[in-house]
């Protein structure tokens, strides 16, 4: 008989180390997945500034270069007109034989056509800027499209560490392992006194484990004292068994207050 008491001590010890252990690498699990969202939340705010900066960087060199093609234009347009009023002037001056005239005309054709070269020049150089900040423009778009990319592989890595940390909370908190050392108060929503159990306004989302033990109150009356068994899927709810009623004529109702702070 002594043999057997001291194997069920031995066994006892065993799987409360074993628990023990299981808790500690739960919880150091636990930190590290919160690190880790942690740093993929911030890897995806960086690369969404980069995109950003790179996109309207390329915009604005673009609009520049725009710009200076339709001035050079503009200003094309208009010597052309002054060299073509001109030869208009040159041929009158020619046909009425005013020799002075004739010789301030030509002077004035050859500095419009002179003008009219240089314009044409900015034109075609401003012309080239545009098209290298079309061409930057190209390559910066495949810089954001590589940003773009990054920026997809880290949303997914982040939402599947997110996915992961969601349900390992979800199975420490169904398997009555505390993620935080906390006092819990909600309200009861249902009361099923037939069949003793009630459900109530807290659940994995507010780091409830299971095996939660609470004081049901109504003003200042104690009605009761629930544990919870099990947390449903929406994450905000959770069923809970009643162990005692403090007056049979009194039981839970929804509304009625439940929380771990109070006490007898």
């Amino acid at each position: 008989m002594k043999n057997l008491v001291v194997i069920i001590l031995v066994l006892a010890l065993v799987a409360a180390g074993a628990l023990g252990f299981m808790f500690s690498k739960a919880n150091t699990q636990n930190k590290d997945l919160k690190a880790e969202l942690t740093t993929s939340k911030a890897t995806i705010a960086e690369l969404q500034k980069q995109a950003t900066e790179v996109e309207a960087e390329a915009q604005a060199k673009i609009d520049a270069a725009a710009k200076d093609v339709e001035a050079a234009k503009a200003q094309v347009a208009k010597l052309e007109a002054q060299v073509a009023e001109a030869q208009k002037a040159v041929a009158a001056a020619e046909d009425t034989q005013m020799g002075q005239e004739l010789l301030e005309t030509k002077a004035a054709l050859s500095k419009a056509t002179d003008e009219l070269k240089k314009a044409k020049k900015e034109l075609a150089d401003a012309e080239n800027a545009k098209a290298k900040a079309e061409e930057q423009a190209a390559k910066l778009e495949v810089t954001i499209t590589g940003l773009s990319s990054k920026l997809d592989a880290v949303s997914k890595d982040y939402e599947k560490a997110k996915a992961l940390t969601e349900n390992y909370k979800l199975l420490l908190l169904s398997n009555k392992i505390p993620l935080d050392a906390k006092k819990f108060s909600g309200n009861v929503l249902t009361a099923i006194e037939q069949e003793n159990f009630v459900t109530i306004d807290l659940g994995s989302s507010d780091m409830l484990p299971v095996g939660t033990a609470f004081t049901v109150t109504r003003g200042t009356s104690i009605i009761a004292e629930i544990e919870v068994v099990k947390l449903l899927e929406d994450g905000k709810i959770s069923l809970a068994e009643v162990k005692k009623v403090y007056d049979c004529s009194n039981p839970v109702k929804a509304n009625d207050v439940v929380s771990t702070s109070v006490g007898l």
